[in-house]
């Protein structure tokens, strides 16, 4: 999409689960060219559960991924960025057309990642 766009790792879950029962996640493919858009970088929230008594702060950062029209990602996958930081995809995967003129570019991806 972007001629100087960045390079980013795809991690599919398998079907089945590892060793200890959970799901594992394999590097699936690589997606060439896509912009990258940090959206909200590290805003710290306290949780609010009521099961945390350890005063515990959340780090959420927000990313939003900038695809081709036929590259292969999907809403249960996770992304791994150049910097090595990974991010689950967030909900689903909309197209981004002009309004004003048809012209669809590609898609966009809306990265969470949540630390704490």
């Amino acid at each position: 999409m972007f001629a100087y766009g960045d390079s980013v790792v795809v991690l599919r879950s398998p079907q089945g689960r590892d060793k200890f029962g959970d799901k594992a996640r394999d590097v699936s493919h690589e997606l060439h060219n896509v912009g990258i858009h940090y959206v909200e970088t590290e805003e710290i929230k306290p949780t609010t559960s009521p099961s945390q008594v350890d005063n515990r702060q959340t780090i959420e950062t927000d990313v939003d991924l900038y695809l081709s029209v036929g590259d292969d990602l999907l809403p249960t996958d996770y992304v791994e960025l150049p910097d090595g930081e990974v991010y689950k995809v967030h909900g689903k995967i909309l197209p981004s057309k002009s309004p004003l003129s048809g012209w669809n570019p590609g898609k966009i991806a809306h990265l969470k990642q949540i630390k704490g």
